[in-house]
């Protein structure tokens, strides 16, 4: 590959980086402000990598992808800023992801790129409005640290930020390095659940399965006797009271019995609901913002993995023609073709995975949806 950057010189400009105590991944966010030479030129800042420091560049571990290795085989829209061609574009991609992503711990490629764009986005603003003012290098890291984001190193040879970031096996995570242990050490690691946990889970659902096997049934409900002293022709009209008239007049249980004293028949409940179901209309749901489809792309790749199988399985059985592609390796996901109350279904999901994460500090915004979907 001719055009990819050469080898780094760390650890000998700054030390290792150390992850801390509890937590087993942590790395730099690399950031080009463009005003480097060859390669490292573009016309705006723009992204770089994430890279795990791993050995001997710190003490990171290498956590495999636990979905797929598969290279990528689209451009994101942050690495687009660069203004090179599309087959570069994905070269450089998938360089990094070989290189990097591959021990990110994350489920793809795709997932290791969107990564990247979150975290990114917000600094990258920073240094493009200190570029535009016509600073340099030295204008982007104090803009960067404007935003209480800590740069561990500078590399002034190509005019690149590298951020200190953190992940606690499910989300990556900006933070200083002294932080690390409270950013990202806290959570339960993904790839290492313990065998209690599993074997907990699956005598819970053994109980629940005996005990609705062992249950008695209900008792069976009485059968009301007729009142007694009725000639069989009332009892005839009691009978029919609780059926839906037919149009046809019976004739009068006696002689001294009026048509204005015999209740008119009563309308069994399935009448009246389907009466209703046809008079109510059907309410329509608003169709989702740029901004919802923005935080639903990038939430998705937040929740685990079991909860995505969970997700996929919803989507395939309310809308499966937003499915594109779906193999062992890969799954593509065109969410323009996902109706508004599925996806506000789809969205209430992901929210409750969510929901039941720890607080964590703030971190790069979402990225464009069309860079996670199709």
């Amino acid at each position: 590959r001719n055009n990819m950057p050469p080898p780094r010189q760390w650890p000998a400009a700054q030390g290792q980086m150390v992850c801390g105590d509890g937590v087993e991944l942590c790395g730099v966010l690399t950031l080009q402000t463009g005003l480097g030479e060859g390669v490292y030129s573009h016309p705006t800042p723009s992204v770089h990598g994430l890279w795990p420091e791993v050995a001997p560049y710190g003490t990171s571990e290498c956590a495999k992808p636990s979905l797929s290795t598969a290279d990528p085989r689209r451009v994101v829209q942050c690495y687009g800023a660069t203004g090179e061609g599309t087959a570069h574009i994905v070269e450089f991609e998938t360089h990094e992801w070989e290189k990097h992503g591959e021990c990110a711990g994350v489920r793809d490629a795709r997932a290791y790129l969107t990564t990247i764009c979150g975290l990114a986005e917000q600094p990258l603003q920073a240094m493009t409005a200190a570029r535009k003012a016509g600073g340099g290098l030295d204008s982007a890291r104090r803009a960067v640290m404007g935003l209480g984001l800590e740069i561990f190193a500078v590399d002034e040879q190509h005019s690149q930020l590298l951020l200190s970031a953190c992940s606690d096996g499910d989300t990556w995570t900006l933070s200083p390095v002294e932080k690390f242990p409270e950013a990202c050490g806290r959570s339960t690691r993904r790839w290492r659940r313990p065998l209690w946990a599993v074997l907990v889970a699956l005598a819970l659902v053994f109980y629940v399965l005996v005990r609705a096997g062992t249950d008695p049934p209900p008792p069976p409900s009485e059968k009301k006797e007729p009142p007694a002293g009725l000639t069989k022709q009332q009892l005839a009209l009691l009978e029919a009271g609780d059926k839906p008239s037919t149009g046809e007049k019976p004739s009068p249980p006696s002689s001294t019995t009026t048509w204005s004293e015999v209740a008119p028949p009563s309308v069994s409940s399935s009448e009246s609901w389907a009466e209703v179901e046809a008079v109510a209309p059907v309410p329509t749901l608003a169709e989702p913002s740029l901004e919802e489809k923005t935080a639903f792309s990038h939430n998705v790749y937040r929740i685990k993995q079991e909860e995505l199988g969970v997700l996929v399985e919803k989507l395939d059985a309310m809308c499966p023609d937003a499915i594109d592609n779906i193999t062992t390796e890969e799954l593509d996901i065109n969410i323009e073709k996902i109706d508004a109350r599925t996806f506000r279904e789809l969205n209430r999901y992901v929210n409750e995975c969510l929901a039941g994460k720890r607080a964590r500090p703030p971190k790069g915004t979402t990225a464009n949806p069309l860079d996670m979907m199709q």
